[in-house]
Order: C-alpha cells, then sequence, then structure tokens
C-alpha cells in the first residue's frame, strides 16, 4: 500500500447537503492525489449518515454518542490518524463541510508544505461564492486596534480586505 499524502478530516453536524456537495467537490479536485477521508458526524439528524454509508463508502465515517462539537470531532479523528502511525500521512487538512475544494487547492497546499518545512500550519485562501476574496484573518493585535475595540470605537483598520501573499 502506497503512503497517503494527506487525511482530511470533516466534522459534520446536520450538513448533509453541504457535505455531500464538499466530497464530491474532493474527489474532482484530487487528482493524483492519495488521501484518506475522515467524517466525524456529531449526532446530526438529516441522514447525513445514511447518505455517507449509501455515496461515499470509502468515507471512515466516525460517530461519537454525543455531540463532541468542532475540536473535540476533529480530535476523534486525529486521534484514529495519529494511532496508525505506520500508515500516517504527513498531513492531515481541517475542512469544513460546506466548503468547496477549487481544483488544483489541495496540490497548491501540499506543494507550498513540502516546499516550506517550517510551516507548521497553513490556511487556504477562502472566497464567497461569487469568487471574490472572503476574509479570513486579521493581523496580529496592536495596541491601536485593541484601544479601538476596548473603547467601543469598532474594528476599524483592523480586518484585511485584500489577500496576503506569502
Amino acid at each position: 500500500m502506497e503512503p497517503l499524502d494527506l487525511a482530511i478530516v470533516i466534522v459534520n453536524w446536520n450538513g448533509r447537503a453541504m457535505l455531500a456537495d464538499c466530497l464530491h467537490s474532493i474527489a474532482a479536485g484530487a487528482d493524483h492525489l492519495r488521501y484518506r477521508i475522515y467524517v466525524v458526524d456529531n449526532g446530526s439528524s438529516d441522514g447525513s449518515q445514511a447518505m455517507l454509508r449509501r455515496e461515499f463508502p470509502h468515507v471512515i465515517l466516525r460517530e461519537p454518542d454525543h455531540n463532541l462539537g468542532f475540536a473535540g470531532g476533529n480530535n476523534v479523528a486525529l486521534r484514529e490518524i495519529l494511532a496508525r502511525s505506520d500508515t500516517a500521512p504527513p498531513f492531515v487538512l481541517l475542512l469544513n463541510p460546506d466548503t468547496i475544494v477549487q481544483p488544483g487547492a489541495l496540490q497548491a497546499l501540499l506543494h507550498e508544505a513540502r516546499a516550506n518545512p517550517r510551516i507548521g500550519v497553513a490556511g487556504a485562501l477562502l472566497l464567497n461564492l461569487d469568487g471574490s476574496f472572503q476574509a479570513s484573518y486579521v493581523d496580529f493585535p496592536s495596541l491601536r486596534q485593541e484601544f479601538l475595540i476596548l473603547s467601543g470605537l469598532g474594528r476599524n483598520g483592523t480586518a484585511r480586505t485584500t489577500p496576503r501573499t506569502a
């Protein structure tokens, strides 16, 4: 068995339709990658589990006995991935079920991670449905920013409006 390039962890709660779209986009965009998908379902009541078993039998489904939240759900899959030390992939992607993975995005993310071994955590560029940039971060807080927030003057100047380049 060839080693995996990537493990993908998705924590789901009542997101059946979005989860199906996400999984289809991974399959369409992960050309030539060796990956394994773990879905931790936090007690969905919308038929997510049945959909996964029927349409995506290759996905590893974990169903804790209660809703563990986002962090707890990720930890379920991460413990399992790390326990498989002989086959654990070098990279793990924590992915939200409302994500549509664009073709080539996973390859680009892995390329950057491999090319820059000092990177410990990376985030992908997020886009809105119309393809425009979606800010998902802010700069490290400064004294000015904290003053504006704490004084009630707002978050003026704290969020980036254009993508940052590495």
